[in-house]
């Protein structure tokens, strides 16, 4: 997956202790043998074209430095995780078409739903929701369930583009067959 940049090795690395081992640190060291892939879109552009504040592209890093430092139930058999990198505009793609970043992000996503992995995407711009849904919509053979969890519907029309407002919108408009739930709506916020 060269559209990806790896995450930052030291994000997983912690006291190495057997005894009180941490999420980075079990990481499987194989995308193959792994059961879930984590995934980070590194991108705030379509929370600026929707006059947010910037600065969600830092999410994936900061993210990952939380999870992986937590520590797993001592009697519970975690997943084989992988993380794939990010996706990172900037560095990886021609253009700065948002558009592009979406499809690359879907194909991505896509990729790992059709080998039978999970995947936890992080980010980056809610707009990436719309990259994740169309990748589960497309690959599921079931009418799957998409549940928004957020103050903002992100259900805006594309007259002015696409932004971090658009995203359910998109999917709405796809054609394709799911059920949709929108839960923390704030009526200050829509």
């Amino acid at each position: 997956m060269t559209e990806l940049t790896p995450s930052d090795p030291s994000l997983r690395k912690f006291r190495n202790d057997p005894a009180d081992p941490r999420i980075g640190e079990l990481l499987a060291g194989d995308l193959a043998m792994s059961d879930l892939v984590v995934v980070g879109f590194a991108d705030d552009r379509g929370v600026a074209l929707n006059g947010g504040r910037s600065g969600a592209k830092n999410g994936p890093n900061e993210i990952r430095r939380a999870l992986y430092r937590m520590t797993p139930h001592p009697k519970r058999e975690l997943k084989k995780v992988f993380d794939v990198g990010d996706l990172n505009p900037e560095q990886n793609l021609k253009s700065d078409q948002l558009s592009e970043a979406h499809e690359l992000a879907s194909k991505t996503v896509f990729t790992q739903l059709k080998s039978g992995r999970q995947v936890l995407s992080i980010g980056g711009g809610n707009d990436y929701a719309f990259a994740d849904g169309l990748a589960l919509l497309k690959s599921s053979k079931t009418k799957p369930l998409i549940i928004n969890v957020d103050a903002h519907l992100d259900v805006r029309s594309l007259e002015r583009g696409l932004t971090s407002g658009t995203p359910f919108f998109r999917l709405l408009e796809s054609g394709l067959e799911f059920d949709f739930v929108e839960l923390g709506t704030q009526t200050q916020c829509n």
